[in-house]
């Protein structure tokens, strides 16, 4: 089945000048007029008022056709009898139309016709208004209605005609683009009809309504859709438009602003199946920019930066070795992007994460010869051999086995070892072995102290191993089955605001991985590979061109 939609503008039906009378000696104005004034009398012109029923030429060459008023013409043909009707219709042109039909009946004629009308009767009913000859009352093509039918069953027999018609109740009119929307979708609604392809005409009319039927027709019709345009002046130009390029169009726009909340989900589902079908290099590359975006999203940051590196897998583990701060700090600007979003619970969990991941990475950085890695729970745990690391970790230690509260945390970690370690070598082969002392937690803290002694000195990172610190807050955020604030998660920090947070967070970051650190980051957008790829894909999408 193939439906038309057509928008029909105020100038969409005039007079034809050429076949009007054919007195040699008068203008071709004159001419024009002689016809139209014996088809009113005195009643049709007091119920158009006072507006010029003078025909007016839409161009300059004097063999064009001449413009009547919209809403006069309609009332003009409608209160006419059947023999004035018929003499009217040979004198009426469609300019724009006849383009239209000519083209489609060498294509595809259709089986139904949407034609849209306008009526803004609610909003200029002062008689006032009304009368003056500018007033947009009387560029309301409701009056075309019966001229439009007989138009088009003429040239299509045995279509289905659908009028819909635009009517405001109030103002704004139909200049205002929210408004014009509203009436477009509640219109098209009454398009009870499932067609094969829409061919779709919406040059005429106001630019809101033009806007409006272009994107309802989309949204409801999708790859049905074909664009049929013209030219008043020129019906060579009259051709079609594959909805491609108006759909890749709205969906950039619908993109950029996914982009804007960081939606790469939504924007890779919006512009999939275009990209897919299109043949440049540079779209497959947006699509492959979003799958790693999505990964960057999803925080598997290892894979993300996997693939936006695009090393090889030797090149991979050396990049790992000296970059093992760089997902901590994608997990911060997650963490940060959180915040943007208004998703605290997540904003609060990347955040404590990122810190508290940086321990961890720096952890099995430092202590990777000590270190045995659980494949079943990807978990790291330290064994005996750092008692007798060349660095000493335990030369701090103090043990007071007769007043263990004497006993120093290293001391007590100490210890700890001792008694793995003793384990380690009486248990017999069929025993179940400890797997070490998990590097995590106090243990971790306490290496940590040891290992950058001046780290409270720098900044106070008690607050993740003491009472009531971070940790204990973490644990009751998570714990309980509520929302957050932003007041609260900024509580927790013992911040005001984004931007302190975000200071602070760099703070505990550059120090914690200051050894091995390129450059100290000054905000955590220098420090993400997303922040540059996000950049990548705005622009990519920004700049594409159907």
């Amino acid at each position: 089945m193939i439906l038309w939609i057509v928008t029909i503008g105020s100038s969409d039906v005039q007079l034809d000048s050429d076949k009007a009378n054919r007195d040699k000696g008068r203008t071709e104005k004159q001419r024009s007029n002689i016809v139209w004034r014996n088809w009113y009398n005195d009643d049709i012109l007091y119920e158009c008022y006072d507006v010029s029923f003078e025909p007016q030429p839409i161009f300059q060459d004097v063999k064009e056709s001449y413009r009547i008023v919209a809403r006069i013409l309609g009332k003009v043909y409608q209160l006419s009898s059947e023999k004035v009707k018929q003499q009217i219709e040979t004198y009426l042109t469609f300019p724009l139309l006849s383009n239209f039909v000519e083209k489609l009946k060498t294509i595809e004629v259709p089986d139904a016709i949407a034609f849209i009308l306008t009526d803004q009767s609610q909003i200029f009913q002062d008689n006032a208004q009304r009368r003056q000859p500018k007033s947009p009352y009387w560029q309301d093509t409701c009056e075309l209605k019966p001229i439009l039918e007989s138009y088009f069953k003429q040239e299509f027999p045995g279509v289905e005609l659908i009028p819909l018609q635009l009517s405001p109740p109030d103002k704004p009119g139909l200049d205002d683009w929210d408004r014009v929307l509203n009436l477009v979708q509640n219109e098209f609604a009454k398009i009870q009809l499932e067609p094969d392809i829409v061919y779709v005409s919406h040059q005429a009319s106001t630019p809101a309504i033009s806007s409006a039927v272009q994107f309802e027709s989309l949204t409801l019709f999708g790859q049905r859709v074909k664009f049929l345009i013209s030219n008043e002046q020129d019906s060579n130009l009259t051709r079609f438009i594959d909805r491609s390029s108006y759909l890749k169009r709205i969906r950039r726009q619908e993109a950029l602003a996914l982009l804007k909340n960081y939606d790469y989900s939504g924007v890779y589902q919006l512009l999939k199946e275009d990209i897919q079908q299109s043949q440049k290099a540079i779209e497959q590359q947006t699509l492959e920019k979003l799958e790693m975006a999505m990964l960057w999203n999803y925080a598997k940051f290892k894979e993300f930066l996997e693939r936006r590196l695009n090393l090889s897998q030797e090149a991979t583990e050396i990049w790992w070795d000296e970059n093992w701060w760089q997902p901590v700090y994608e997990a911060a600007y997650l963490a940060k992007i959180r915040f943007k979003q208004s998703n605290m619970v997540e904003a609060f969990f990347h955040g404590f994460r990122a810190v508290e991941a940086a321990f961890l990475e720096w952890g099995k950085h430092e202590f990777k010869a000590h270190i045995k890695l659980d494949l079943d729970n990807e978990r790291s745990y330290l064994q005996p051999s750092i008692l007798d690391d060349p660095k000493n970790y335990f030369k701090g230690a103090k043990i007071n086995l007769e007043n263990p509260k004497k006993t120093n945390s290293l001391g007590k970690l100490k210890i700890k070892f001792q008694e793995l370690a003793v384990k380690l070598e009486t248990l017999g082969e069929n025993d179940q072995k400890p797997k070490g002392i998990l590097l995590a937690g106090e243990d971790l803290y306490t290496l940590f102290r040891i290992e950058k002694p001046n780290c409270q000195n720098i900044v106070d990172f008690k607050r993740f191993w003491a009472q009531d610190g971070i940790c204990d807050k973490r644990n009751k955020n998570f714990h309980q089955l509520q929302g957050l604030s932003e007041v609260e998660v900024f509580k927790d920090w013992e911040v005001e605001n984004l931007e302190q947070w975000e200071k602070r967070v760099l703070v505990y970051l550059n120090f914690i991985a200051k050894d091995n650190l390129p450059q100290e980051f000054t905000s955590l957008e220098e420090a993400s590979l997303m922040a540059k790829l996000h950049q990548e894909i705005e622009e990519a999408i920004a700049s594409y061109q159907p």
